[in-house]
């Protein structure tokens, strides 16, 4: 493994590394602890830019470990088989429009869900059986040029914001938040 040596303030060409908003300190951390763990030696090329020749070394990641949403339920996907919007059934859910699961990552909960136009990512907070968002929701890069498909997004993320009370309605794992609820089976 070979890795280029980038010190705070110097410039990184954007053609080279896709991330180039990244602030220079951590990028040069991140390329530089390439060689962390492993041993390195010196090597000078005829640029003149000095790199580090590193053997491959193991780094711990964090990993994530399925949590069940409910104590009674298996950990795994869920997908949505319909809905309530202020207690009149929506159609639209019951497609598979969306799929959810949470996993444990560091000792915090994370709800990942797949909604009509995207796939978003939050820390979650669980107080018995009511789960709510806790900090920033990361939403993925994706757009809905259709407005009956953002309407359904706005709504789905507006009831993973507000929270909800998780349950098991005839059997049927359910969100629910006043008169809004959203239906799942395990996938």
């Amino acid at each position: 493994m070979t890795c280029a040596a980038i010190n705070d303030g110097d410039f990184v060409d954007p053609h080279i590394i896709a991330f180039a908003w990244i602030p220079t300190k951590v990028l040069g951390m991140a390329v530089s602890s390439c060689s962390s763990g492993g041993s390195t030696t010196e090597a000078q090329p005829s640029s003149g830019v000095t790199q580090q020749q590193a053997t491959p070394s193991i780094s711990a990641t964090p990993k994530a470990i399925c949590e069940p949403f409910l104590k009674s339920l298996p950990c795994g996907t869920y997908s949505s088989t319909g809905g309530t919007d202020n207690g009149q059934e929506i159609p639209w859910p019951a497609n598979g429009a969306v799929q959810v699961r949470l996993d444990k990552i560091d000792n915090e909960t994370y709800l990942t869900a797949v909604l009509p136009c995207g796939p978003l990512n939050t820390p979650v907070k669980i107080n018995g059986t009511v789960l709510k968002a806790d900090g920033e929701i990361a939403l993925g890069a994706s757009a809905c040029i259709d407005p009956a498909l953002n309407e359904q997004q706005t709504w789905a993320l507006d009831l993973i914001k507000k929270g909800f009370q998780m349950s098991l309605i005839e059997g049927a794992f359910t969100w629910t938040n006043g008169l809004d609820t959203l239906r799942f089976a395990s996938i």
